[in-house]
């Protein structure tokens, strides 16, 4: 056995192939460990040289593959890495030396494998990948022509920062270039588009791509509508309650509070009648820019029967501080007697928590595995409930 090299990290994927043009054949591997992508040159009659670094950034780095990707004549390489689901390529400059990580996608789950061969019969090498995470056998179109893609919803709800993802599925060559363009102004020449503070309203939004033979422009019509609900506090039965917001750019409003009334004006006034926790949907529309034109939000409403939450339903022997809670609470009992059991229940009564006390007339109770809602505290024996309100 010859040993070629010891000083990589997991090497995981080998190949051998000619990547300099010399007429030997030299070694390409994917090294797992240290998320490299490598080549040996062979310096003639298998003597190897040392390790050569085509890329660092290949997490988790278990396939390779090389062919000419770009028709130039030289071998390129191709690498699929687990650990941030990338298919990529390097141009090779036919003397060893590779350019810059040239991303074909970050959207493969957990690929495995990668391959390159013509699939379409026109002359160029597309790539092929295998992906773990999802089960599935993907293909790349290899385009020297470019091509815009991005998909964007009927409306948009204004928020501080926006992310629009380039969908164009080609591999993308060292040259291509791309601008976005809104209503004439260029407002980004990065491939995806991350937007801050973004205008309301309509306005078009356009992405041309350019490789070295060809431009490619896709527009669009933006709609951005502004909903902001006022923060909402843990409200009371019988207690009216109106659900103010910031509302923009918006034509018409469905609520849907959650105990089977509903309401269709901007700012509706509710009253809930019994405790509990309710699933909020508001749906929004702007219905002058057409049918499709809507969103639905959901938000939690918590529901008690008095300001504090609590509602005794006899004597407990005992007081719960603070209440409402996120936290921990304390357990007061002004007369102790010797050591008893604390339980919480939820409202059906299903027990969610239960704590030894000691003779003691405070202990703490640690509350943080409970999520937000209304909950049932007793001692051990006795008959005497109170109510706990817990909030995030």
């Amino acid at each position: 056995m010859q040993v070629i090299s010891t000083d990589s990290d997991g090497p995981f994927e080998v190949l051998a192939t000619d990547l300099d043009r010399d007429l030997d054949i030299d070694i390409l591997f994917a090294s797992f460990d240290d998320n490299k992508i490598i080549w040996i040159e062979n310096e003639g009659q298998g003597n190897f040289g040392l390790e050569k670094i085509i890329s660092i950034d290949a997490g988790h780095a278990n396939s390779v593959y090389a062919t000419d990707l770009d028709g130039d004549g030289d071998t390129d390489v191709l690498s699929a890495s687990t650990d941030n689901n990338k298919i990529a390529w390097y141009e090779n400059d036919g003397q060893g030396d590779f350019g810059a990580q040239q991303i074909i996608t970050t959207l493969a789950n957990r690929p495995h494998s990668v391959y390159a061969t013509d699939l379409d019969g026109d002359g160029d090498a597309d790539v092929i990948s295998g992906s773990g995470g999802d089960a599935q056998i993907s293909w790349y179109e290899n385009l020297q022509t470019a091509m815009s893609d991005f998909t964007i919803p009927n409306c948009l709800i204004a928020q501080d920062s926006m992310f629009i993802e380039n969908s164009s599925n080609f591999i993308l060559w060292p040259s291509t270039t791309y601008q976005w363009i809104l209503e004439d102004v260029i407002i980004s020449t990065d491939k995806n588009l991350q937007w801050i503070s973004p205008p309301l309203g309509i306005q078009s939004l356009s992405l041309i791509t350019c490789t070295n033979t060809s431009c490619d422009t896709l527009t669009k019509t933006l709609k951005i509508l502004n909903f902001d609900l006022d923060p909402l506090p843990v409200l009371q039965t019988h207690i009216p309650y109106t659900f103010t917001n910031t509302s923009e750019y918006i034509t018409n409003w469905v609520w849907d509070f959650g105990d089977g009334e509903m309401a269709e004006i901007e700012e509706p006034t509710h009253t809930y009648t019994e405790p509990g926790i309710y699933e909020l949907e508001i749906s929004i529309y702007n219905l002058e820019w057409g049918n499709d034109c809507f969103m639905q939000l959901e938000y939690e409403v918590m529901v008690t029967d008095d300001g504090t939450g609590v509602s005794n339903t006899s004597d407990t022997g005992f007081s719960l501080s603070p209440n409402p809670a996120y936290n921990l609470i304390t357990l007061i009992r002004p007369y102790p007697a010797a050591e008893a059991g604390f339980i919480i229940t939820d409202l059906s009564g299903r027990e969610i928590l239960r704590q030894n006390l000691g003779a003691n007339s405070s202990d703490e109770i640690d509350i943080r595995m409970l999520k937000a809602g209304i909950y049932f505290c007793k001692i051990a024996g006795s008959s005497g409930v109170e109510k706990l309100v817990v909030v995030e």
